[in-house]
This record gives C-alpha cells, sequence and structure tokens, in this order.
C-alpha cells in the first residue's frame, strides 16, 4: 500500500523504491497482490554483516552498530542504483530503527511499518492542539 501512495505522491521522475530482509522472499506475487509495479526498485541486507543473519535465524544477540551498516549501505546501494528513487520503504518491521540513519545517509524520505501505524493512529486520535 506504501509504495503505491508513495509513487503517486512523487514528484516527476522520481518513485518509491523497497528495502527488503530478504530480496528471493519478496516475489513478484507478492508485489502484485499489494499494487506494486514489477519494475519497482528493490535492494536487501541479505549477504551482509549482520541484520538478515540475525533477524532470519532469531539470534539472542546481534551487534546493532552492523546491523545499522548493513541497512545503510544497502539503502545507498539502491540510491546509487535507481537514482529515481524519491523515497524508500522499508519491508521488514525489525529495520523501522534504521529509518532516521538511512534518511541521514541517502537524503530521501524513509518510510516503515512503523510510521505507516503512526499515520494511521493520527487519524484515529489526532493530535490535541492548546486555543
Amino acid at each position: 500500500m506504501q509504495v503505491p501512495l508513495l509513487d503517486a505522491l512523487s514528484p516527476p521522475g522520481k518513485r518509491a523504491g523497497i528495502l527488503t530482509i530478504s530480496a528471493d522472499a519478496l516475489t513478484a506475487d507478492h508485489l502484485a497482490v499489494v499494487g506494486v509495479r514489477p519494475d519497482t526498485p528493490i535492494a536487501t541486507t541479505e549477504g551482509r554483516e549482520e541484520f538478515t543473519r540475525a533477524i532470519l535465524s532469531d539470534a539472542e544477540e546481534f551487534d546493532v552498530a552492523a546491523a545499522r551498516r548493513d541497512n545503510v549501505e544497502a539503502a545507498r546501494e539502491l540510491v546509487s542504483k535507481h537514482p529515481e528513487v524519491g523515497a524508500i520503504v522499508l519491508e521488514c518491521a525489525n529495520m523501522g530503527p534504521y529509518a532516521r540513519d538511512i534518511r541521514n545517509a541517502v537524503g530521501v524520505p524513509v518510510h516503515s511499518i512503523v510510521s505507516f501505524v503512526c499515520w494511521l493512529r493520527s487519524g484515529v486520535r489526532p493530535q490535541k492542539y492548546s486555543g
């Protein structure tokens, strides 16, 4: 849902890209079901130092700094290979804590399940303003 919305809101020549924990697990069928174009740019944290290994193996401990690097490096690769990426959607719920680091590194908005839930919540329970 986020990718088509971000594509629609993007300026001309820009579109959303996806950062995933496992490119093999994110199939064309998955994309089609949620209305994501099959040519959407995708990058993964697979094959890097820590994040994918630790999360997919349910490791009891992991190196947070290395996991952060994995996410930032994958995002840099995504925008480097696809300069049309004007926003990134984090596919994995465990990527949310790295959204700010990714944003700071690549300079495009980063959206996650965390930001999506916050947006939904703001409609259900709007912020109260003084006055």
